[in-house]
């Protein structure tokens, strides 16, 4: 670091600006890291880079020395698993060298039986990329649960969790301190088959430091741009976590739940304001699901704090230039939907139909007798607007009696028609093809009381997300599946 070296946000975007490795990364971050990790571990030309890269992901299973193995292939988005290296015995590395790749033995039927023997004792490494999203322990409980899959087609090579392979979490320091809550980075889950399963924790900054060292031992290689272009690529990385730190990291730990307001403007302008918005969003939406209490109606079917439950789901995102954070049921055999959904200075009260919401496949035919057809039918459900009335109503007498607002205070409805009798409130719609969204928008500003919503503290949002959850779940739901069935009928 240079003395006058610009320490601001401003400035080390504008320093990324003329980085080469960050103009590549710009189509997708955590894509262009696994990418580039997976060329580093197969670097032929470089053989003590993929040695520097094997210390840093190092198999735990087998009899075979760490020194004893070769990086034989790096598999990409297998079983939805980032990246799996693949170990090998060095003395079968005469065998395999043949072989570029994975794909290559599988294009081959004639192999040897030493090649065989060898592809089969292979170790595997799998690697769970999370640089701009956070890491959540459902997933990683429906990774450790994996069946069994196959590497080849050809010869028997399987992946088999808790046996033949190791698992690591690759994040920057701050996700993983969250994450793990302490300062050994290492969580065990057992699965269904009672099987003790370890997930280590590999901060990026670890990554960093190693390609860094590497590359000053190399940087007299006048033979080729390699070991610049891994400095280069240090470098980018280093100002995207030191950004991570100011951007994401002393905003939470200020009790903040949204970038500042001049940062967001600037990474706007550097365009990575996605990459800090969907981090800062997925670390409060983890932070939600521990400390709302479950969230549970008389069926035990809704837990607020379980991502993969089919009927209660929340997520943290970004789309049209902003993140969101979104928390909705789906009822049981139906396509409908309902919560609450914060983006941008919005706070919004939804209903959605969709064909399939969430990904989750719906078969009986009552679902399909209350899908978007059934949604469609009116321009408007009647009944879809006295919900979110009463939903409004709800909040509002449980908002001002917990913070001493009076209801004057409190947002108002706003309504079309404002000179007939028959006053409707304005529900913002819009649908495609494949759903249908209904929603009532509120200012955050005005719920909160703050001048800029950016300001709002965890502790309120938080309070306004519960009130808002239990309302929703309490009352609307009966009362809009009695209009569909009505409208069926």
């Amino acid at each position: 670091m240079t003395d006058n070296e610009d320490k601001t946000i401003k400035g080390k975007i504008e320093e990324l600006k003329t980085n080469a490795a960050f103009q590549m990364s710009l189509s997708g971050k955590e894509l262009f890291h696994s990418n580039m990790i997976a060329m580093f571990l197969t670097q032929k030309e470089y053989p003590d880079l993929s040695e520097e890269m094997i210390k840093l992901f190092p198999p735990k299973t087998g009899n075979v020395k760490r020194e004893d193995l070769f990086v034989f292939d790096v598999i990409r988005e297998k079983q939805h698993l980032d990246f799996i290296i693949c170990y090998c015995d060095k003395q079968y590395k005469e065998n395999l060298e043949v072989y570029s790749c994975v794909d290559d033995v599988d294009d081959d039927k004639d192999l040897s039986d030493t090649t065989k023997e060898a592809l089969k004792n292979m170790q595997y490494v799998v690697v769970e990329n999370k640089f701009k999203s956070f890491p959540y322990k459902e997933q990683l409980n429906e990774y450790s649960d994996k069946k069994p899959f196959s590497i080849l087609k050809n010869v028997k090579c399987t992946v088999d969790m808790g046996q033949n392979t190791t698992c690591y979490l690759l994040a920057p320091n701050a996700s993983l301190k969250t994450f793990y809550a302490k300062d050994e980075y290492n969580y065990v889950y057992t699965n269904i088959n009672g099987r003790n399963i370890s997930w280590e924790g590999i901060k990026y900054e670890k990554l960093k430091s190693t390609l860094e060292n590497w590359a000053k031992k190399n940087e007299s290689d006048n033979l080729t741009i390699f070991p610049q272009f891994i400095t280069e690529y240090c470098v980018f990385l280093g100002k995207m976590l030191e950004i991570y730190k100011k951007c994401v990291e002393d905003r939470l730990k200020k009790q903040k739940c949204f970038l500042e307001t001049t940062d967001n403007k600037y990474l706007l302008k550097g365009r990575i304001q996605d990459f800090y918005e969907k981090s800062i969003f997925n670390r409060i939406l983890a932070k939600l699901r521990e400390e709302i209490p479950e969230n549970t109606p008389t069926n035990n079917k809704v837990f607020i704090n379980n991502n993969t439950n089919l009927y209660f789901v929340s997520n943290a995102g970004f789309m049209r230039k902003t993140g969101y954070l979104d928390f909705r049921y789906i009822w049981e055999n139906s396509y409908i939907t309902a919560g609450i959904q914060i983006q941008d200075s919005a706070f919004e009260i939804v209903f959605s139909a969709e064909e399939k919401p969430y990904g989750i496949s719906r078969n009986s035919s009552k679902a399909k007798k209350e899908s978007i057809s059934s949604f469609k039918k009116k321009k408007e459900i009647p009944n879809t607007i006295k919900c979110i009335e009463t939903i409004y109503k709800r909040i509002k007498e449980e908002y001002c009696n917990r913070y001493h607002f009076s209801l004057d205070e409190f947002p108002k409805l706003h309504y079309k028609n404002e000179n007939k009798k028959n006053k409707k409130p304005t529900v913002y719609s819009f649908q495609t093809s494949k759903y249908t969204f209904r929603y009532l928008l509120f200012s955050l500003n005005d719920l909160t009381g703050e001048k800029d919503y950016r300001e709002i503290k965890y502790d309120k949002l938080k309070e306004l997300i519960k009130i808002s959850l239990d309302i929703i779940k309490e009352k609307c739901y009966e009362d809009l599946k009695k209009e569909l069935k009505s409208i069926n009928n």
